[in-house]
């Protein structure tokens, strides 16, 4: 299980290491439509397209900053393309709106145990809310 999700690159990534996602199930405090507009790589060339030609300047920056970032691997994919597929080509069961401070409580979308548990930089906000979390566990 993969806790804390933003836009899926590392669970993908481990997939594409493990060569396989089976049994893994990636989580995100976000529900869809957040995780669409925070991380989707289109709304982002959207927003671009909206802005008024006196800013060509700033959009030519973006625009080389974008390109380093793809040169490095970062961000090569949206976040909706990263969660297509984990489910279709990795088998990964992706859980939105997931909040893990209640994983102690019995969870519909959950089914059987899980020997690793990977806390992907959840943001607990206070080192003692980080301590309550695994306390849970």
């Amino acid at each position: 299980m993969v806790v804390g999700e933003g836009n899926f690159s590392f669970c993908r990534g481990l997939c594409e290491l493990l060569m396989s996602g089976k049994n893994m199930v990636a989580t995100t405090l976000d529900d869809q439509a957040t995780m669409k507009a925070k991380y989707d790589n289109t709304s982002r060339r959207d927003q671009k397209e909206g802005k008024k030609q006196g800013d060509e300047q700033e959009e030519e920056e973006e625009e080389e900053e974008e390109e380093e970032k793809g040169k490095a691997g970062l961000g090569a994919q949206s976040a909706s393309e990263n969660v297509r597929q984990l489910k279709e080509d990795f088998e990964v069961q992706v859980l939105f709106d997931f909040d893990a401070t209640k994983m102690g409580v019995k969870h519909d979308r959950l089914t059987g145990k899980f020997d690793r548990i990977v806390f992907n930089f959840p943001h607990a906000g206070k080192i003692e809310t980080f301590a309550f979390w695994l306390s849970a566990f």
